[in-house]
């Protein structure tokens, strides 16, 4: 394909070869293997750029592999393996040998077995493949001069911070030679980065994390890939914040509750959600439930007293015109930076912002303090986290390597967007009026009235199904409103004072499928709350 594209277009400034999952197998592959990509660009000198995107199983440059201390499963990101040895059955701490077949291609480098060559014609591989691997098979190892050039070529490798199932819950291979590796896709990508270390002295992988789990999505609209691909972050924020959760939200497309999810991965999730539009989300849960409502920055919010007012509606624009808030809120940089180690000046606690009751992410953190209006940045280490106040920026100065706390390190975002966030939220309507005790407002009648009234302007809604309590809340704001007919989902609001001993349709009526929904003339309009999310 790249041979193809610089033989029939001019002018290719750049050429990206990007895999996911097994397609990230079959470019971690490619990219030791292929003649292109030497000192970072294709063999007519054009910018080639490898990403190797939550891959399952791992080329190995040589026959050592992972210490068994390295394939535990609780391992997290700040662990890398530094140890690593040839398997061997008399040796209890080292990876299984797999009766000898740990080493075999793909997992390895003396080429596949007789049998799994014996699946594929010779005609049906591809050209590197096919001279690569029988050299490989002649040789039993990678020549050196394939390391040299692997090591002059521009290849990222990018991992999920919540890719770490347990493969053997068929999330991905749990066979042997996989298995000696890692015992979930995080750690496998993370052990190789120690063996490319190992095994390429002077060699420095480039790797990027995104906070999701195994999410192509997730992975292909994260900050890292998109620098990689484009040269620049262009990955902003999709979605607006209302600060508490809409009073009308709109109908379930679906819901994330087997996990703990983060704000971001309900974003990612609900973008692939067909008619997605917003969410209701809850920090303290985790849990997010996807709505098919359009919204605005003017949307009517619970009230602050409300039990749902611990939930947070998150919108993304329907194609209308964006208002000032929102095109701010666009230019914001929502995203996390990290140093090397803790700053010096860390900035004040926050009033319960130590967080260290159990083991905490880094996306559990950043969740947080993206829901204290005075957090800035935090302290991250061993699974603990400390919410500051501190504005950080990318020159400050971090403690020395020996310093008791070189362990931590500061995570921040630029302070900017928390002043522009703040504007945002400050220009949300008033809360929704308290909820009155009592008997409802509304009234039903068992069919449509006989005289419905004249029908308001703009009043008719049928454009999808609306549910009763958004058409009392349709009617809440409409001017001169008393009643509504609501069949189908669809609702007609009227000026009609309707009174309880109306005239009805009769029952073979058109109309008889109709209730009318009305409230005493004069009435102090009450908006209950809805659809809980």
């Amino acid at each position: 394909v790249i041979d193809w594209v610089q033989e029939h277009y001019t002018g290719v400034a750049k050429i990206v070869v990007a895999g996911f999952s097994g397609g990230a197998d079959m470019v971690a592959r490619w990219s030791i293997l292929s003649a292109h990509g030497k000192d970072g660009k294709s063999t007519a000198g054009v910018p080639l750029t490898a990403i190797v995107a939550a891959p399952g199983r791992m080329p190995y440059l040589s026959e050592i592999r992972p210490v068994r201390d390295c394939l535990s499963v609780t391992n997290s990101t700040e662990f890398e393996c530094s140890d690593f040895r040839v398997p061997s059955d008399k040796h209890n701490g080292t990876a299984d040998t797999c009766a000898g077949a740990w080493n075999v291609d793909g997992f390895g480098e003396k080429g596949t077995t007789p049998e799994i060559r014996s699946w594929f014609p010779e005609d049906a591989q591809s050209d590197y493949l096919a001279s690569q691997g029988h050299a490989m098979k002649k040789v039993g190892v990678l020549d050196e001069g394939i390391l040299k050039r692997f090591a002059s070529k521009d290849v990222k490798f990018l991992f999920g911070l919540k890719d770490n199932a347990d493969c053997t819950g068929e999330t991905c291979s749990d066979s042997c030679t996989a298995m000696t590796e890692g015992s979930n896709r995080l750690q496998r990508g993370l052990n190789y980065m120690g063996h490319l270390k190992a095994e390429l002295p002077k060699y420095r992988p480039s790797v990027g994390m995104y906070e999701a789990g195994h999410n192509r999505l997730a992975a292909y609209l994260s900050s890292p890939f998109s620098s990689w691909v484009w040269g620049e972050n262009l990955h902003r924020p999709s979605f607006y914040k209302l600060p508490r959760v809409a009073l009308v939200e709109g109908y379930d497309v679906g819901d994330l509750e087997a996990a703990f999810f983060s704000q971001r991965e309900c974003e990612l999730f609900c973008l692939a959600t067909e008619n997605c539009w917003n969410f209701a989300y809850s920090l303290a849960s985790g849990i997010c439930r996807f709505k098919d409502k359009c919204m605005t920055p003017a949307e009517t919010m619970v009230d602050a007293s409300s039990d749902r007012a611990q939930w947070v509606t998150y919108y993304r624009s329907c194609g209308e015109e964006k208002s000032q808030a929102e095109q701010d809120y666009d230019q914001v940089d929502f995203f996390y930076h990290s140093t090397a180690r803790v700053v010096q000046d860390e900035g004040g606690d926050l009033p319960g912002g130590e967080h260290n009751d159990r083991f905490y992410s880094v996306v559990e953190c950043e969740a947080i303090c993206d829901e204290d209006e005075t957090c800035n940045s935090f302290t991250y280490g061993y699974g603990m986290c400390s919410g500051r106040d501190k504005c950080v920026t990318l020159d400050a100065e971090i403690v020395e390597e020996n310093a008791a706390n070189a362990g931590f390190k500061t995570f921040y975002r630029p302070c900017p967007s928390e002043i522009l966030r703040q504007r945002f939220e400050a220009q949300q309507p008033a809360a929704a009026p308290v909820v009155p005790s009592g008997p409802p407002v509304y009234q039903a009648t068992e069919r449509a009235v006989k005289d419905a009234g004249a029908a308001l302007p703009g009043g008719t809604f049928y454009n999808r199904q609306y549910s009763v309590d958004e058409c009392k809340h349709l009617c809440d704001k409409a001017q001169d409103c008393h009643s509504f007919s609501y069949g189908f989902g669809h609702c007609f609001l009227k000026d009609k004072c309707v009174k309880a001993e109306a005239e009805l349709v009769a029952a073979g009526d058109p109309m008889a499928d109709f209730w009318t929904y009305y409230k005493p003339c004069g009435a102090v309009a009450a908006v209950a709350p809805t659809n809980a999310p």
